[in-house]
């Protein structure tokens, strides 16, 4: 099999991931186009200062080759060559899906939506996307699959949840094209960290301001004022590693590279509200056995200080089968397996 991959150079989580796993699966017959410029080393840091993360875990990381960039050129031409193409941001990009669909009607065609809102395209903004985009109403997105992240079910797919009585809402199916996504990360990025070595109770970093209001945590060198995230790789990493407990909310979606980057190092995924989340929606597996899930930061605190040496070990094994579940690779695969079933 061969793929185009038609990248936007617009950071997100899910579709880079993917294009990192789909590059190391497929080798050179999976093709970006345009390149990918973050995934590939050395990052410079004209790119770095755009990622909102500081290209931690998922970026720079690919190696670019002669044979690659001959196959991006002149694609077109060689279209022939392929049997499926993936538009991987399909708010962006459903005038090029729609010509693409047009020219190349016999080839598989997979989307994908990263977004971290919950309707589908293009449900979102309705009445803004009327008047501007109308076309967009006609985009024929049932012949092809679509892959999402926060994916609600119910009248949540047409943003109309906060509009409806619960029990109207699941008068509205999910299209049987829709499939679920969900961010990873390379397993090389994955490290098993003695338990022993976990000196500090949390990470330095509390999203959960209820938490951060309770307690207090050390100082976080080089903090980066525009996410609150470490300007350096390493020290975030370690900073993780010392922890027993990674605490984490929904913000703007469920789904976060967060989750990935603290079970990569054995830190345990504190999840405040995680039962509230659908089980449609990414990430996908977290639970009892690998989470703590829990409501409030008195809550929390109670369950971290009174946990027994047995429930630890059960959360820190169910961590890193977890997160071995979710390589860019092992979602890659899934991918695959769906977009070509």
């Amino acid at each position: 099999m061969r793929l185009i991959y038609f990248s936007t150079n617009i950071p997100d989580y899910v579709c880079d991931s993917l294009l990192h796993g789909l590059r190391h699966v497929m080798g050179n017959d999976c093709v970006d186009v345009q390149r990918s410029e973050s995934l590939y080393r050395p990052l410079p840091q004209s790119i770095i200062e755009k990622l909102g993360n500081n290209g931690f875990f998922i970026y720079g990381l690919l190696e670019d080759n002669e044979e690659l960039k001959g196959r991006r050129f002149f694609w077109e031409r060689d279209a022939d060559l392929y049997d499926g193409f993936i538009i991987p941001d399909i708010w962006n990009q459903w005038y090029l899906f729609c010509y693409l669909l047009k020219k190349f009607p016999k080839k598989k065609f997979a989307v994908i939506d990263g977004q971290d809102y919950s309707a589908i395209f293009p449900y979102k903004n309705i009445k803004q996307r009327i008047f501007s985009y109308p076309r967009s109403f006609f985009t024929p997105l049932r012949k092809v699959k679509y892959f999402k992240r926060e994916l609600m079910g119910g009248a949540s797919n047409y943003n109309l949840a906060n509009y409806l009585h619960p029990t109207l809402s699941k008068l509205f199916t999910t299209p049987k094209n829709i499939y679920t996504i969900n961010m990873a990360i390379p397993k090389e990025k994955i490290t098993k960290i003695d338990p022993s070595k976990k000196t500090n109770m949390f990470v330095s970093y509390l999203v959960d301001k209820e938490l951060g209001s309770h307690i207090t945590t050390p100082d976080i060198p080089e903090k980066n004022i525009k996410k609150h995230l470490f300007l350096n790789e390493a020290a975030y990493i370690e900073d993780i590693r010392k922890a027993r407990f990674g605490p984490t909310v929904k913000r703007a979606g469920w789904d976060c590279l967060r989750h990935y980057e603290y079970a990569s190092q054995g830190t345990i995924l504190c999840f405040k509200n995680l039962d509230e989340k659908p089980e449609s929606c990414a990430p996908h597996g977290l639970n009892a056995n690998n989470t703590i899930i829990y409501k409030s930061a008195n809550e929390l605190l109670d369950i971290v200080s009174n946990i027994t040496d047995e429930k630890y070990k059960t959360l820190y094994d169910g961590t890193y089968r977890w997160i071995e579940e979710n390589t860019t690779e092992n979602v890659a695969k899934k991918f695959l397996d769906e977009f070509y079933s």
